[in-house]
């Protein structure tokens, strides 16, 4: 019952979302996005494993 909630609520926004994703892009659209090599690194990938201590 609550997931059939939650699917009436974002079909609900849809539209409106993609408006203002829309929206943002077309602001942003002369902006170049930069490289930011000083940016925190994801830990994808090295988590360990209680076994593996």
């Amino acid at each position: 019952m609550a997931d059939r909630a939650a699917l009436m609520i974002m079909a609900d926004r849809g539209p409106l979302m993609h408006a203002h994703v829309g929206m943002l892009r077309a602001l942003n659209r002369h902006v170049e996005r930069e490289f930011n090599p000083d940016r925190k690194d994801h830990r994808r990938g090295k988590r360990k494993l209680a076994r593996d201590r």
